[in-house]
């Protein structure tokens, strides 16, 4: 009855969700999918999927699996956002089997382990209403709505297929059983599925000793036959792996700080900060109104020291108090315990040191299951009073449908760009990527006609200027005004470009900038934008002569300044040192000496395009690029011989 119940359960989601399938792709959807060539096969051979595979960029180990999909999805229904989030629906739906079966297993565990009686009947209760909760909980709704958050939702359904294995093979230690070796393997296999769609894979040893402790508190079988082999699981998962990373972090600590070299803040301000993150995710799960949720969270007011903003230190003495309460309760109440040490855990890659954005809700897909399953005890706990019970019961049905009703609401606004970032603007209008998304969404209505933009542009230009107010180095409000004014042919306002090149001269180089300024370059071919050449030589000045632009943002923008000097202003010269300029600073990374030789044949210098492109082959450890290197060779050939027989010709 009660996987009937989720059924019924999981069609009521998809319905709620359907209406967001209509919706566009957003901020990362474009880098990663939308303009990210790789992805968009025209077969599947071994060559195209492995291409694709390997092409993602958002992680060190590159996120095949992800990319993989993005590019099925691709092969099967193009660039329709409807069908990738279907897809990402579909996965989230499976997702949330998955957490009923391994509710069904964790309660199996601690009733085998417990001293206290738990009915069958109780433990599928229990594991439903989690499996419903998680879900229709409306803070689960990034991962579906926004296509590229895929990668948590696909690394967190392997990540709960590892766990499933894990607690398996527990239970099979503790009745004394064969056969949970093959099972802990499979979990190792699955961890490894998880890592390669997101690295927040990695953390499945850490959430399955988590729920070890506090669960099954370490017990075996009355002949402890596991117990070797339970030692050795996390000392090859967690112990081994964990030392090893914290060693090459202490003798590389660059591979932190480097990240934080275009952040407005630094480790130990995130680190502070990600203490009152923490706080607010929990505030979302227990209160998810749509005014407080968001695409965007770049509002959230970074903590500068212990006591700016005060909340800094409630919160971390708040932290320390729960984990206290975490370790103390693990025997009397390990619901609690598994609870909070679950949730902290699933944070720890993305709210610790890594100098990533510091607050984003797709971030709570995994975590959130922890306060989940708290959340089903607690309400399927008999209490003395029957009228305290119905109640409680009552409580807990009004809670459910408010999750679904927000879910609803929230699925509506992502069906309309307009809409939805309207909605983001007013629910946060200090943020300021999402006012400038709605100055963008103004300005893109503005290009289809004449009456629209007679209504729509002088809402964009006001929307993007008050976006550019709210941080003194964001920079993209100028970018769209400058595209979108020169698209419908009017003048740009010259004080527009002097305070862009002051900012992108003066001030640290934003999360975002090297994007929005490679579109505005991209645009002068494929939209024709007009842009005065001498102002697209400003702006490309005052991005290379900013100390800050460093790393792989820098050879990205010397690649796109240097397609500009080649295909918009036959600068042959000038393209030529930039993107040897882009390929010298990333030596590990071919694609950009890959350009090189593009560039190359197109002047002619084929002998140096053959040499550019052995040195791109060499580099090419993995074979990403070995159709890219197939077709310059084959290309410098015909170049060759057709020169040849010019040649021949005008002898003879």
């Amino acid at each position: 009855m009660t996987l009937l119940a989720l059924g019924a359960c999981m069609a009521v989601v998809f319905l709620i969700y359907l209406p967001g399938l209509e919706g566009q792709f957003v901020f990362d959807d474009y880098s990663n999918i939308k303009n990210h060539s790789a992805i968009q096969i025209e077969d599947l051979s071994f060559e195209s999927l492995y291409g694709a595979a390997l092409s993602g960029e958002s992680g060190p180990l590159k996120r095949p699996l992800s990319m993989l999909s993005f590019a099925l999805n691709y092969y099967a229904n193009g660039l329709s956002p409807y069908f990738f989030k279907l897809t990402n629906l579909i996965i989230h739906l499976l997702n949330g089997l998955v957490i009923y079966f391994l509710t069904i297993l964790i309660l199996k565990g601690y009733r085998a382990t417990s001293p206290r009686d738990l009915s069958s009947a109780r433990i599928y209760l229990v594991s439903l209403i989690v499996a419903a909760l998680w879900l229709a909980h409306p803070l689960n709704l990034t991962p579906v709505l926004y296509v590229v958050q895929r990668m948590t939702s696909l690394s967190a359904g392997f990540t709960l297929l590892a766990l499933i294995l894990f607690v398996m093979a527990r239970l099979w230690m503790i009745d004394d059983k064969r056969g949970a070796t093959p099972l802990l393997a499979l979990s190792i296999l699955s961890m490894v599925l998880a890592s390669l769609a997101k690295e927040n894979g990695l953390l499945f040893p850490l959430l399955a000793f988590v729920t070890d402790a506090t669960i099954f508190r370490f017990r075996l079988g009355p002949k402890r036959k596991g117990c070797r082999l339970l030692v050795g699981f996390f000392a090859l998962t967690l112990t081994i792996p964990a030392a090893a990373a914290l060693g090459y972090i202490g003798m590389h600590p660059d591979w932190i700080t480097n990240g934080y070299t275009n952040r407005d803040f630094s480790l130990a301000e995130r680190l502070l900060t990600e203490a009152r993150v923490l706080w607010f995710y929990v505030s979302l799960l227990l209160l998810p109104t749509n005014s407080r949720l968001g695409l965007y969270h770049d509002d959230f007011l970074v903590s500068h020291n212990l006591f700016e903003p005060i909340t800094t230190l409630l919160s971390i003495v708040g932290i320390v108090i729960a984990i206290t309460v975490a370790f103390r309760s693990i025997k009397r109440m390990p619901m609690v315990s598994f609870a909070i040490l679950f949730f902290l855990a699933g944070h720890l890659m993305e709210s610790s040191v890594f100098g990533l954005e510091l607050v984003h809700e797709h971030r709570n897909y995994l975590p959130d299951y922890g306060p989940a399953l708290l959340a089903g005890w607690i309400v399927t706990t008999p209490l003395a009073s029957r009228r305290s019970q119905i109640a409680l019961h009552g409580f807990t049905v009004l809670f459910g449908i408010a999750l679904l009703a927000v879910t609803a609401i929230r699925a509506q606004y992502w069906s309309n760009p307009l809409e939805h970032s309207m909605q983001e603007a007013l629910n946060h209008p200090d943020s300021p990527r999402a006012v400038a998304t709605l100055g963008a969404v103004y300005g893109e209505l503005a290009t289809l006609s004449e009456d629209n933009e007679e209504r729509y542009y002088p809402l964009a230009c006001r929307t993007l200027l008050h976006a550019a107010e709210l941080r003194d180095n964001f920079t993209i409000p100028y970018f769209k005004l400058i595209g979108i004014t020169n698209e419908i042919g009017r003048l740009t306002n010259p004080l527009w470009i002097n305070e862009l090149t002051e900012r992108l001269l003066h001030r640290p180089i934003a999360a975002g900038t090297v994007s929005i300024a490679n579109w505005l370059i991209d645009s002068q071919r494929e939209k024709n934008y007009l842009v005065d050449p001498v102002v697209m030589d400003q702006i490309i000045k005052s991005v290379l002569a900013n100390p800050t632009l460093g790393g792989r943002n820098r050879a990205e923008f010397l690649t796109a300044a240097s397609k500009y000097f080649w295909r918009n202003r036959g600068d042959y010269e000038s393209a030529l040192y930039l993107i040897a300029k882009a390929a010298d600073s990333q030596p590990s990374r071919p694609k950009y000496r890959l350009h090189l030789v593009a560039l190359l044949i197109t002047i002619g210098r084929y002998a140096d395009a053959e040499e550019e492109l052995r040195r791109v082959a060499d580099l090419d450890h993995l074979g990403i690029l070995h159709q890219d290197i197939r077709k310059y060779q084959a290309l410098i050939h015909d170049k060759i011989q057709t020169g040849r027989a010019r040649s021949n010709g005008v002898s003879g």
